[in-house]
């Protein structure tokens, strides 16, 4: 009996050490830590609504990657983060599913502050900066019979060079917010909320639009506007 006593305090001993260190490093000046979240995407402010569409792209993704954390004052941190973002999303047009793809570097520059009377729950607002690293839309062909751009059908478009293809573009930037709270030491769940301000395809045009050269990136249906919005929920170590 004495045994397991001395083996309890033991665990809890080794366990209060445990996370008076993860404590200590919460409060010291700089940290490090590494973060995942489960994403869910949707496109936003296209200039017109898109007659025969089921609604705007939308879809699940994630993301994953390193934090950083600088101490401001007491309970107030400036914590970027760098990481590696995967999006899907999808939409039908004319019964029709076309899906966007795309692969990001998100830095968002993130200041963290804690509640006074709740120190475990915290705050997280900031600006984004989105380098995209890669891209890819799956368009299925319309019905070859379909006349589409100078009244020429679709196989006969595809044959000169015109397949239908977005671009996104390379740099994008918004703001971010969210809440979170500290479940033990320096592990935290949050969830977050993000804008985006610029373009998604500023270089596709539409046709009805913009004037189309073989090769150019466009689609038959007008792109113009989109932004893209997320939410996350996920989960956060600072491992120093």
């Amino acid at each position: 009996m004495k045994k397991i006593f001395a083996t309890l305090v033991g665990l809890v001993l080794a366990t209060g050490i445990s996370f008076a260190e993860d404590s200590a490093k919460n409060d010291s000046r700089f940290g490090a830590g590494v973060k995942a979240a489960f994403d869910y995407g949707m496109m936003y402010g296209f200039e017109e609504d898109i007659d025969g569409t089921d609604g705007n792209p939308s879809g699940f993704g994630f993301d994953a990657g390193l934090m950083f954390r600088l101490n401001l004052a007491k309970g107030l941190y400036f914590a970027p983060e760098v990481n590696f973002a995967y999006t899907s999303t999808s939409h039908k047009f004319l019964k029709k599913e076309r899906s966007y793809t795309s692969m990001d570097l998100e830095i968002p520059l993130m200041f963290r502050a804690s509640f006074a009377f709740l120190e475990k729950l915290y705050i997280t607002a900031g600006p984004q900066i989105v380098l995209n690293l890669s891209n890819e839309s799956d368009i299925p062909p319309m019905a070859d019979g379909s006349t589409l751009l100078g009244g020429m059908a679709n196989g006969a478009m595809s044959a000169l060079g015109y397949t239908e293809h977005t671009e996104q573009g390379f740099f994008n930037f918004g703001i971010a917010a969210g809440l979170g709270y500290n479940i033990v030491g320096g592990l935290n769940i949050d969830a977050r909320f993000y804008m985006g301000f610029m373009e998604l395809f500023p270089d596709t045009k539409a046709i009805g639009y913009d004037d189309v050269e073989p090769g150019d990136a466009f689609t038959y249906i007008n792109m113009h506007g989109a932004k893209m919005t997320k939410f996350k929920v996920g989960v956060s170590y600072w491992f120093m």
